[in-house]
């Protein structure tokens, strides 16, 4: 059962969830999949096997992608084009450096794609006003969600509330 908090900091408003199994995870995914807008950036962050690519996979499922997802920790982006909105993949983990962020020149991408960065909390301040994704464990196979959107986009933050509620 999912607990939902909402809260506003700033221009950001934020949702919590508790104990949701991987199946509620892809839930909350599909459902912020369905407002999802090119130029839309999403920061997922959480300790290593929280399920942030099981939260990408999701995403990228509902977004029409049918190609398999996978973490891209050596290539450090992919990109899928298959779905209704294009995705931009990457997994900043091995990027130390701000700089070595931005020499990856992914950024011209932005606004073309929708974009999910893991572990990208480390570069928010060069990223566009992005969601936020936090996977915490809170039991042995289930986790605390944390979303958070910008104040504009409080409607998707509402459909997930929703779709777990059910």
């Amino acid at each position: 059962m999912a607990y939902t908090m909402i809260t506003s900091r700033s221009t950001m408003l934020t949702a919590a969830f508790d104990r949701l199994d991987r199946g509620s995870i892809g839930i909350a995914a599909t459902a912020l999949a369905a407002n999802l807008q090119l130029g839309d950036c999403i920061v997922l962050a959480g300790p290593l096997a929280a399920g942030k690519t099981t939260f990408v996979q999701a995403l990228a499922k509902a977004l029409g992608e049918v190609d398999e997802i996978t973490s891209p920790t050596f290539t450090l982006a992919h990109f899928h084009t298959n779905g209704r909105l294009p995705l931009l993949h990457i997994d900043a983990y091995r990027l130390e450096s701000s700089h070595s962020f931005t020499d990856l020149a992914l950024h011209d991408f932005y606004e073309t794609h929708v974009t999910a960065i893991e572990w990208g909390e480390k570069f928010i301040n060069s990223l566009p006003e992005s969601y936020r994704v936090e996977l915490v464990p809170d039991g042995e196979d289930t986790r605390r969600l944390i979303v958070s959107a910008p104040a504009q986009k409080d409607e998707n933050l509402k459909k997930i509330s929703r779709a777990l509620d059910r």
